[in-house]
């Protein structure tokens, strides 16, 4: 982003990290832990997201819209986020049917819809990462099309990334590495046991 935003935008946004890192420090001082700090962080991008855009432009997001959903390739969560994602999945049945989909995306090359994609509506919407409750257009044809110039609100993307970024800034460097939405996810799979238990059934 530092290469498309101007010398005070960027600096905007440094500030804008350090005062979310600073802020989110506090919380963990006073004992917060990583899952409830994610928590707090999304609840903040979700009130960015709710906030009133530029005049005379309406958002071209809404329910059914998974245009954004389709770019897998392009989209990367961080560990931790990718461990909470898959805190919602209690059942053992429903692991194995979510790793055996997370493999088969993995191994095509093509574009492919995210697999927590169900019928053009997110199955975690509660626990959906953070680069996802950033995401936003004003022109749905420009998403379908995977425009690199989708309109958005460059207010909204600098206030959501600095909380991305600050967020990442107080972690651990293993719960803020980052990868691509499936390897995220299977390496969480393989910390909480998933793996195991597909061998055990086998």
């Amino acid at each position: 982003m530092s290469n498309q935003i101007s010398a005070q935008e960027q600096q905007m946004l440094q500030q804008g990290i350090q005062a979310v890192a600073a802020h989110l420090q506090q919380k963990i001082a006073a004992g917060a832990d990583s899952v409830s700090v994610i928590r707090f962080v999304h609840r903040q991008l979700d009130q960015i997201a709710d906030a009133p855009g530029p005049q005379g432009m309406t958002l071209a997001c809404a329910a059914g819209c998974d245009h954004c959903c389709r770019q897998l390739k392009q989209i990367e969560i961080s560990e931790a986020e990718a461990d909470l994602m898959l805190s919602v999945f209690t059942d053992a049945a429903q692991q194995q049917a979510l790793l055996q989909r997370l493999q088969q995306s993995e191994a095509t090359a093509a574009h492919q819809p995210c697999v927590m994609l169900e019928q053009g509506r997110c199955s975690v919407y509660a626990v959906r990462p953070g680069v996802c409750r950033k995401a936003h257009s004003y022109d749905a044809a420009a998403c379908a099309a995977l425009s690199e110039d989708v309109p958005q609100n460059l207010e909204r993307v600098l206030r959501s990334e600095a909380m991305l970024l600050g967020l990442r800034a107080v972690l651990t460097p293993a719960q803020s590495r980052v990868a691509p939405v499936n390897q995220a996810l299977l390496a969480a799979a393989a910390r909480a046991g998933w793996f195991s238990a597909d061998a055990s059934q086998s």
